[in-house]
């Protein structure tokens, strides 16, 4: 026991942490980026500003942060992926515009600087809904993929760019049914060269897809079986020796307790499947959501995640941290010394030149949704901090806004109460009630699917007692 004191203690003293609010601003600053290529680190994200979005970003370097900078203002933009290359220059690709409208777009910047952008892609009888960026140090190419949603089909398509050329003819990788959803096509380098993964059907169930790039086709590669691959919301990417890691969700039915497992693909097969690990310190019944995953200069797998906790007996959502888990020779190391906020979502993470583990996440703890940041040595004693009070009545921006057809709503309750959120018109007309029950205290959120409502403007109220407050929505099509 005085061995593991030790150990702990000499962690603790060695653990570097340092939490700051980057965006930091009145606007509603969600899906963070994160991106290093060992000298900059880059962290990119949406600022809505009543409608109108921008992608911002900060850089990092010599010990100090840039001020924010705004790469291009639209009503509606959606930041979809990003690539760096050893050189300081940064890759972006984001979605313009919604539904059929939509535009897949193409954009750099250099030593910090927004030089240029291109349309990609345009169809209009389909919609864009992801891309995936890759950059090969090898070839010097930079390489991307996007998945387009046309009636009840899903498309994959690929391009490539040479340094100061032009993109070439784009090419169809895969089609797939609509069954399961966004295949989440992700590009990946294996030991023999591109390789695409993608989510899709197999049969009654669902499985990892590959093919590989071969000169100017694709051939089907090995796909993780079926009975490896059971949950959805995968993310992939290869280590420093070129093997691949797949990180995704596997949902049991029984309770709130989605976990993550992982698979290797060594370049000839994939590995069984592995649980990620959490802390003891939680209740039994968590959910983790939306993983991410990196290495560490050794080669260590690095995964984060959300993490909901919910009470063991009424199986009610307590809150929610940011887990990870550090897979070293010696096993799996939980690292959860992240500091506890109001809401924290869609972590990103990347491990800097001195292999510290840097994260990203968008967080409501200031009342408005913010970009922060958090730098953490890459193993560190389980520290968790007394599970945040809900302390005020408080109705959130909705997100996204503009949207179509679907939007997120959050509301905050400091005690149990019944509440009731409805939408309404200019006119002051009711159009739907979202809410209309008793509530537990704690972080709440609402989808509103306006699918059958026109394009315009509405409002959205929260009641619970004497507390009432309205906020403003726009449904754009």
């Amino acid at each position: 026991m005085r061995a593991l004191a030790l150990v702990l203690f000499l962690f603790s003293s060695l653990a570097y942490s340092q939490l700051i609010n980057l965006s930091d601003n009145l606007s509603s600053s969600v899906n963070p980026y994160i991106v290093s290529n060992k000298n900059v680190v880059y962290v990119l994200w949406e600022d809505n500003n009543n409608g109108r979005v921008s992608l911002s970003y900060k850089n990092y370097s010599a010990g100090n942060w840039s001020a924010s900078k705004k790469m291009i203002t639209s009503d509606s933009i959606h930041l979809s992926s990003v690539c760096i290359e050893d050189s300081d220059i940064v890759h972006v690709l984001w979605i313009a515009g919604t539904g059929k409208n939509s535009r897949l777009m193409y954009g750099r910047f250099v030593e910090a600087e927004f030089v240029d952008s291109a349309k990609i892609f345009q169809d209009d009888s389909s919609e864009v809904i992801f891309s995936s960026c890759f950059y090969d140090k090898s070839t010097g190419r930079v390489h991307i993929s996007w998945d387009v949603r046309a009636s009840d089909s899903f498309y994959t398509y690929y391009s490539y760019k040479e340094k100061n050329e032009d993109w070439p003819a784009q090419q169809v990788v895969t089609t797939s049914s609509g069954h399961y959803g966004n295949p989440r096509a992700q590009l990946v380098k294996d030991k023999e060269g591109i390789i695409c993964l993608w989510h899709g059907d197999s049969g009654d169930t669902t499985a990892l897809f590959m093919k590989r790039k071969l000169a100017d086709s694709w051939i089907s590669g090995s796909n993780l079986p079926s009975q490896y691959y059971e949950g959805s919301d995968f993310v992939a990417q290869n280590d420093n020796s070129l093997n691949v890691y797949v990180v995704y969700h596997s949902a049991l039915l029984t309770c709130p307790c989605n976990g993550l497992r992982y698979s290797l693909w060594d370049g000839s097969q994939w590995s069984q499947p592995e649980g990620v690990p959490v802390d003891n310190e939680h209740n039994k019944y968590v959910e983790k959501n939306n993983p991410s995953l990196y290495f560490s200069k050794n080669n260590s797998l690095i995964v984060a995640w959300e993490q909901d906790v919910y009470n063991d007996y009424t199986l009610d959502f307590v809150y929610r941290i940011i887990g990870t888990a550090v897979k070293t020779d010696t096993g799996w190391h939980v690292n959860a010394n992240i500091k506890l906020a109001r809401m924290p979502a869609q972590p990103a993470i990347i491990v800097d030149s001195s292999n510290f583990i840097n994260y990203v996440w968008q967080d409501s703890v200031s009342g408005n949704y913010d970009i922060y940041f958090y730098k953490t040595s890459l193993l560190t004693p389980v520290m968790i901090n007394n599970p945040p009070s809900f302390e005020q009545f408080s109705l959130r921006q909705n997100y996204p806004n503009p949207f179509n057809p679907s939007t997120k709503i959050e509301f905050e309750l400091p005690t149990t109460n019944y509440i009731t959120l409805k939408v309404f018109d200019l006119l002051g007309r009711e159009i739907a009630t979202l809410v209309h029950e008793r509530v537990t205290a704690g972080i709440h959120s609402v989808e509103w699917n306006a699918s059958q409502t026109p394009s315009g403007i509405y409002f959205y109220r929260l009641q619970a007692g004497t507390f009432t407050e309205t906020k403003k929505l726009i449904l754009l099509r």
